[in-house]
């Protein structure tokens, strides 16, 4: 989570690594086609992303050109990305008090869009539920037929 007191680029301030390696480790990143990699991959991608800019902060802030393809490449389809197991982190909101970041979200997220988006999270997540219920139902099956031997 990040706060206003800084973290986490005052913590990752502390592991100085050299600026033109964190921008090539980020071009890196964006030149991943994302017509070839998969879902997961992509995901990984934005995660990675998400962490490699706080280590140079300025760019968040700053860097228009950069911050529009990172949204772009990293975070045109989900403005959530988990970045730890158990840490997930929403951009739209990590991201409010960065300008660069801010704007290049602001540029891809359109009420209409994040509404349709919604739609179709709904959507999964019904299809998801009625699989789980017929897993445990089998299962339940499974186990009483078993009691009945």
């Amino acid at each position: 989570m990040v706060s206003s007191s800084g973290y986490p680029e005052q913590y990752l301030a502390r592991c100085k690594l050299p600026k033109p390696a964190i921008q090539a480790l980020i071009s890196q990143f964006l030149r991943l086609p994302s017509s070839a990699t998969s879902a997961s991959a992509a995901e990984s991608s934005a995660a990675q992303l998400y962490i490699t800019l706080y280590f140079i902060p300025e760019a968040l802030h700053s860097d228009n050109d950069l911050m529009k393809d990172v949204v772009s490449e990293g975070f045109r389809h989900s403005w959530v990305v988990t970045w730890a197991p158990g840490h997930v982190a929403d951009v739209s909101l990590q991201w409010q008090r960065y300008r660069a970041a801010r704007n290049a979200l602001g540029a891809v997220m359109a009420v209409p869009r994040a509404k349709d988006m919604a739609a179709a999270c709904r959507g999964k997540m019904r299809e998801s539920q009625k699989t789980i219920n017929l897993l445990m139902h089998s299962q339940v099956e499974k186990v009483m037929s078993s009691l009945h031997v």
